[in-house]
Protein backbone atom coordinates (compact mmCIF):
# COMPACT_ATOMS: atom_id res chain seq x y z
CA UNK A 1 0.00 0.00 0.00
CA UNK A 2 2.69 2.28 0.62
CA UNK A 3 4.23 1.90 -3.19
CA UNK A 4 1.30 3.66 -3.89
CA UNK A 5 2.01 6.74 -1.98
CA UNK A 6 6.08 6.83 -2.62
CA UNK A 7 5.67 9.33 -5.29
CA UNK A 8 3.15 11.75 -3.68
CA UNK A 9 5.26 11.25 -0.53
CA UNK A 10 8.23 12.15 -2.17
CA UNK A 11 7.15 14.96 -3.70
CA UNK A 12 5.63 16.26 -0.83
CA UNK A 13 9.19 15.96 1.04
CA UNK A 14 11.10 17.31 -1.31
CA UNK A 15 8.72 20.86 -1.59
CA UNK A 16 8.35 21.29 2.01
CA UNK A 17 12.71 20.56 2.16
CA UNK A 18 13.25 23.09 -0.16
CA UNK A 19 10.53 25.70 0.81
CA UNK A 20 12.54 29.35 2.34
CA UNK A 21 11.71 29.49 5.71
CA UNK A 22 9.24 31.83 7.19
CA UNK A 23 11.16 34.71 9.40
CA UNK A 24 9.65 37.49 11.25
CA UNK A 25 11.92 40.21 9.55
CA UNK A 26 10.83 40.22 5.74
CA UNK A 27 12.37 43.49 4.82
CA UNK A 28 15.74 42.68 6.52
CA UNK A 29 15.50 39.09 4.38
CA UNK A 30 15.32 40.96 1.42
CA UNK A 31 17.98 43.08 2.19
CA UNK A 32 20.13 40.70 2.62
CA UNK A 33 19.25 38.57 -0.46
CA UNK A 34 19.97 41.75 -2.43
CA UNK A 35 23.46 42.15 -0.66
CA UNK A 36 24.14 38.63 -2.28
CA UNK A 37 23.04 39.67 -5.36
CA UNK A 38 24.97 43.21 -5.50
CA UNK A 39 28.19 41.07 -4.14
CA UNK A 40 27.45 39.17 -7.27
CA UNK A 41 27.80 41.94 -9.47
CA UNK A 42 31.03 43.40 -8.12
CA UNK A 43 32.72 39.88 -8.67
CA UNK A 44 31.13 39.59 -12.23
CA UNK A 45 32.63 43.21 -12.62
CA UNK A 46 36.19 42.67 -11.16
CA UNK A 47 36.33 39.61 -13.75
CA UNK A 48 35.23 41.49 -16.68
CA UNK A 49 38.25 43.72 -16.14
CA UNK A 50 40.60 40.77 -15.58
CA UNK A 51 40.54 40.72 -11.74
CA UNK A 52 40.04 36.70 -11.57
CA UNK A 53 40.04 35.09 -8.11
CA UNK A 54 43.54 34.55 -8.58
CA UNK A 55 44.27 38.26 -9.15
CA UNK A 56 41.93 39.40 -6.18
CA UNK A 57 43.48 37.40 -3.98
CA UNK A 58 46.62 39.30 -4.45
CA UNK A 59 44.95 42.89 -4.51
CA UNK A 60 45.97 43.29 -0.72
CA UNK A 61 44.39 46.60 1.30
CA UNK A 62 45.91 46.81 4.62
CA UNK A 63 43.38 47.69 6.81
CA UNK A 64 43.57 48.45 11.16
CA UNK A 65 47.01 46.78 11.02
CA UNK A 66 45.67 43.94 8.73
CA UNK A 67 45.84 42.74 5.75
CA UNK A 68 43.31 42.07 3.61
CA UNK A 69 42.30 40.85 0.23
CA UNK A 70 40.21 42.19 -1.81
CA UNK A 71 39.07 38.30 -2.46
CA UNK A 72 38.46 37.65 1.40
CA UNK A 73 36.57 40.76 1.98
CA UNK A 74 34.08 39.98 -0.90
CA UNK A 75 33.85 36.30 0.88
CA UNK A 76 33.01 37.85 3.94
CA UNK A 77 30.27 40.76 3.07
CA UNK A 78 28.65 37.73 1.02
CA UNK A 79 28.91 35.18 3.75
CA UNK A 80 27.19 37.56 6.17
CA UNK A 81 24.86 37.97 3.68
CA UNK A 82 24.05 34.35 2.37
CA UNK A 83 24.82 31.97 6.00
CA UNK A 84 24.93 34.74 9.15
CA UNK A 85 22.07 36.88 8.34
CA UNK A 86 19.58 34.32 7.77
CA UNK A 87 20.26 32.30 10.45
CA UNK A 88 20.35 35.20 12.87
CA UNK A 89 16.61 36.29 11.25
CA UNK A 90 15.34 32.83 11.46
CA UNK A 91 16.53 32.12 15.59
CA UNK A 92 13.72 33.64 18.04
CA UNK A 93 16.89 35.31 20.27
CA UNK A 94 16.45 38.92 21.76
CA UNK A 95 19.52 40.88 20.26
CA UNK A 96 19.76 38.61 17.05
CA UNK A 97 18.91 41.67 15.20
CA UNK A 98 21.40 43.95 16.80
CA UNK A 99 24.21 41.22 15.79
CA UNK A 100 23.22 41.89 12.20
CA UNK A 101 23.50 44.99 12.92
CA UNK A 102 26.78 45.05 14.08
CA UNK A 103 28.30 42.54 11.69
CA UNK A 104 26.97 44.88 8.48
CA UNK A 105 29.26 47.96 10.43
CA UNK A 106 31.57 45.64 9.68
CA UNK A 107 30.80 45.12 5.86
CA UNK A 108 30.29 48.81 5.50
CA UNK A 109 33.72 49.61 6.81
CA UNK A 110 35.17 46.96 4.53
CA UNK A 111 33.07 47.55 1.66
CA UNK A 112 34.14 51.91 1.99
CA UNK A 113 37.93 50.94 2.18
CA UNK A 114 37.51 48.71 -1.01
CA UNK A 115 36.04 51.28 -3.06
CA UNK A 116 38.50 53.78 -1.75
CA UNK A 117 41.29 51.67 -3.36
CA UNK A 118 43.38 52.88 -6.07
CA UNK A 119 43.41 50.09 -8.02
CA UNK A 120 39.64 49.33 -8.69
CA UNK A 121 38.73 52.95 -9.85
CA UNK A 122 37.54 51.39 -13.18
CA UNK A 123 34.37 52.28 -14.58
CA UNK A 124 32.36 49.35 -13.84
CA UNK A 125 33.54 48.49 -11.12
CA UNK A 126 33.78 51.33 -9.64
CA UNK A 127 30.11 52.06 -10.14
CA UNK A 128 29.13 48.15 -8.67
CA UNK A 129 30.97 49.02 -5.63
CA UNK A 130 29.61 52.41 -4.85
CA UNK A 131 26.22 50.29 -5.43
CA UNK A 132 27.53 48.04 -3.00
CA UNK A 133 28.43 50.74 -0.29
CA UNK A 134 24.99 52.21 -0.97
CA UNK A 135 23.13 49.37 -0.19
CA UNK A 136 24.85 48.06 3.11
CA UNK A 137 24.71 52.02 4.23
CA UNK A 138 21.05 51.72 4.07
CA UNK A 139 19.68 48.61 6.19
CA UNK A 140 16.30 48.47 6.64
CA UNK A 141 14.92 49.61 10.17
CA UNK A 142 12.96 46.53 11.77
CA UNK A 143 11.13 46.56 15.25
Amino acid sequence: MFYRYQPRFFDAFRRAMTRPRDTAYPRLSAWALQTRELVRAVIAAANSLGLDEARRRALVLRLDKRNLSMETILATVRFHAAEEYPYLLRQPLQHNVLAMYAANLNDRYLALRLAEADALQAEPLRLALAALRNHLDNIPQQS
